[in-house]
């Protein structure tokens, strides 16, 4: 545990420093540690996110509501994001530049080292990738398909059994779809050369224009108060009369108009037996799980702990760069990333 002054900057040092010793670390800065005393609810929170990185359990996510399909011990539920650097301009293309930072693969899962019966507390990890349009190799496709496996090893590790149901959620932007379905493709060929039959894809989108409020809502009280109240789905209407589409206002922002998360059942393998309810009843609940605060998030908790895992991959190779010129996909994997089977390797070192 760190406690250091504001005007140290020192964060990012403090992480690499985790990654190389195999140890969990918490930073807390001192002007708010000296007044946890007058804020509950700020000393709560750290105590929760220390919980977290060290394997306790803040949180259990249970109701008759859900899809017992969910609450399985043998579904993995994985979170995923894919942060790509800018596209290169026809400049850098002519002068053969190479890409000023990798691309980076992040990922969260339902599974947790030394505790098999927890099923809604999540973990993760994040691998740096060549971008998409580099023709050299290992190409991201498969970086994509060697981090499928290690995450369906983590699972039967963590558990001790071959997962049987796959529920991935995915952030896209809008007009990603046909990337997904070629991912979806690989998926199935990995999971199916494990095993694995079951799979349900939902994306989940927050760059769309779409607002949600209630036309007689009390035009004199607070902006904040205005929003819809937590749970609010729209699954008509303004949705796609092709797509499986639904709107989520999961969360309950403390100021402006809350913008929802656009969701979408993108593929599932026996379409009978999963219904729409059932994807909005399991999305709203993971939206429950991110136990280090009281409050529900706007994205469901495995894909907001893969996106804290990504800005965690960048946030660390930027600091890298301070020191070098260039970067190399297999050097930044080795010294940056959680290998697996190691002392970080499936506990939430980002709570």
């Amino acid at each position: 545990l760190f406690i250091t002054s504001k005007n140290v900057h020192n964060h990012d040092a403090l992480k690499d420093a985790e990654c190389e010793f195999g140890i969990v670390t918490q930073q807390i800065v001192s002007e708010n540690a000296a007044i946890l005393h007058m804020r509950p609810s700020t000393l709560s929170n750290i105590l929760k996110k220390t919980n977290e990185k060290l394997g306790g359990a803040n949180i259990a996510i249970t109701s008759p509501d859900l899809p017992q399909w969910m609450l399985s011990e043998s579904t993995m539920i994985i979170g995923m994001t894919i942060e790509n650097p800018r596209p290169q301009t026809r400049d850098d293309i002519e002068k053969k530049l190479f890409h000023d930072r990798p691309s980076i693969i992040s990922w969260s899962i339902n599974a947790v080292k030394g505790r098999p019966d927890e099923h809604t507390q999540f973990t993760g990890g994040y691998v740096y990738a060549l971008p998409v349009e580099s023709k050299l190799t290992p190409s991201q496709s498969e970086t994509k398909r060697h981090t499928m496996i290690r995450i369906v090893e983590s699972f039967m590790d963590c558990k001790g059994i071959m997962p049987e149901h796959v529920l991935l959620i995915r952030r896209v932007n809008e007009g990603d779809s046909k990337v997904i379905f070629d991912e979806i493709a690989q998926l199935m060929s990995v999971f199916s050369s494990m095993g694995i039959s079951k799979l349900v894809v939902v994306t989940a989108s927050v760059t769309h224009s779409n607002r949600l409020f209630d036309p007689n809502m009390d035009r004199r009280a607070r902006p904040a108060d205005q929003n819809l109240e937590s749970g609010a789905i729209l699954d008509t209407k303004i949705t796609s009369p092709t797509k499986n589409e639904f709107f989520l206002q999961a969360h309950v922002p403390r100021q402006g108009t809350a913008r929802p998360t656009k969701f979408e059942l993108l593929y599932a393998d026996d379409e009978k037996s999963i219904s729409m309810d059932d994807i909005e009843a399991a999305m709203f609940s993971l939206c429950h799980a991110h136990a280090v605060c009281d409050m529900t998030t706007a994205l469901p908790t495995p894909l907001k702990v893969s996106e804290e895992y990504a800005k965690r991959a960048l946030n660390l190779f930027n600091y890298k760069q301070r020191e070098t010129r260039g970067w190399e996909q297999e050097r930044l994997n080795k010294e940056l990333a959680i290998q697996p089977k190691s002392t970080l390797d499936m506990i939430r070192t980002n709570a």
